[in-house]
């Protein structure tokens, strides 16, 4: 067994289907297990995945008990070589599983590994690459230094902003949302610490790892979008603050206590604390205000929102076999509510070349201006397209109510062997982009 992955879901059923179906299509070529822990979830997650995915050993739990403790009923019944934690908000890329197996087989000093973890935006998400707290990294951190010097190695150590986000790297901490553990090291040093309710477990392990003797890698040659704190949105978000602060308050007494005077680890852990005081009225202090944002927007700054009526102007990111077959589709069913106008292409695909009777109007770098020229209200990505980091780069400069569509890379297959008897079947993967408004926190 090359790998077992391990999904713990609360609550987002949408995220885990669509989270299911790249992993299933990026398990081609390995061999693979798949376990769904589900916390108690009321919103039938736990019906979707034995419906549609009777494969995937799935274990129930009548509540929520935490992210740490989930994940180890599932470790336990692991037989892969390596083992993937991640979340079911996530959407991996079609040689994400792949190219991580084969780095750490390349790589046998690695105990852990995860790839680059991108925003909806196409952003780099900073927790994919940690350093540890300790009282100087968590102090530029809290005082805001590393946002002043991001490039500095100093006051940048623990987001480690200074390193070239393109370039592989040693680094202390990995996200749990996508983190590759080697059996080995997990034997080695245990499971999970259950005392960590839903976060910090993960640099807890990595810690231990580390440790241990293994090295932990940064590993950017394959990215994933993570939409992060969707799972979270569904536990009250006073509660949430105080499981994240309280973990990290957690962590400096199991792991610094021996290595830092009491007095540095007393202002740390004060630090802490008031971080989380001032998060807190700040997420209070932006729920006041968003009515007012929300007004001005609407009222002052004229956005225009997607009325929802009639067909959605439409473009395709890529020209090859996915982009065919969407188009075949489109046609077929006209209900499906597209009107496609026309076919993005790479800066080597030339212009005019015409694909299903669709021609190809630009590149990914014209998007902005094909948006605006076009009025457009939707981008359909093929997996064959380009990068994720690539497309979703452009994404943010556009206008906030486009919907950035994903084909899966086993939409194909599903045309094939004949499953998309009705414009509902056809399995589009929405990415949504991030709030432009996010106070505190």
């Amino acid at each position: 067994m090359d790998l077992s992955i391990v999904i713990v879901n609360y609550n987002v059923k949408s995220f885990l289907r669509q989270a299911l179906r790249t992993i299933v299509d990026a398990s081609r070529g390995l061999e693979t297990e798949i376990f769904v822990v589900d916390n108690g979830s009321s919103d039938g997650s736990a019906e979707m995945v034995s419906e549609l995915y009777p494969g995937v050993q799935l274990i129930q739990n009548r509540q929520n008990v935490g992210f740490a403790r989930a994940n180890n009923q599932a470790l336990r019944r692991c037989q892969g070589r390596y083992i993937l934690l991640i979340n079911p908000d996530t959407i991996v890329r079609q040689d994400t599983l792949v190219t991580m197996v084969r780095f750490l087989d390349e790589h046998p000093e690695a105990g852990a590994a995860g790839c680059k973890i991108l925003n909806p935006d196409g952003t780099l998400q900073l927790a994919c690459r940690r350093g540890f707290p300790t009282p100087g990294a968590a102090f530029f951190k809290i005082t805001g230094l590393s946002r002043l010097f991001p490039k500095s190695s100093r006051f940048a150590r623990y987001n480690l902003t200074y390193l070239d986000p393109d370039q592989v790297h040693e680094v202390d901490a990995l996200s749990g949302s996508f983190m590759v553990v080697r059996r080995e090291a997990l034997d080695g040093v245990g499971l999970l610490d259950e005392t960590f309710f839903m976060y910090g477990e993960d640099l807890d392990l990595c810690y231990r790892i580390k440790e241990a003797g293994w090295k932990i890698f940064y590993v950017p040659e394959t990215e994933i979008i993570h939409f992060k704190g969707e799972s979270t949105k569904r536990i009250p978000r006073l509660k949430s603050l105080i499981a994240f602060y309280g973990a990290m308050h957690i962590f400096v007494g199991k792991h610094l206590s021996k290595r830092y005077r009491l007095l540095t680890r007393w202002l740390l852990t004060a630090a802490i604390l008031l971080r989380g005081l001032f998060s807190l009225i700040g997420r209070v202090a932006g729920r006041l205000l968003m009515p007012m944002v929300n007004f001005i927007l609407v009222n002052l700054a004229g956005t225009r929102m997607n009325s929802g009526i009639g067909r959605k102007r439409t473009l395709i990111v890529g020209i090859g076999e996915e982009a065919s077959c969407f188009l075949q589709m489109v046609h077929r069913f006209p209900s499906f509510n597209h009107e496609i106008i026309g076919l993005i292409g790479t800066s080597a695909d030339p212009r005019g070349e015409m694909v299903n009777g669709i021609m190809v109007i630009g590149t990914i770098e014209d998007l902005p201006a094909l948006v605006k020229e076009h009025r457009i209200d939707s981008i359909v990505i093929t997996t064959q397209a380009a990068p994720y980091s690539q497309i979703l780069r452009v994404n943010s400069g556009l206008r906030r109510d486009i919907q950035f569509e994903l084909i899966p890379a086993s939409f194909v297959t599903m045309v094939d062997r004949g499953e998309i008897r009705e414009a509902a079947d056809i399995p589009l993967i929405r990415i949504a982009p991030p709030s432009r408004w996010r106070l505190g926190g």
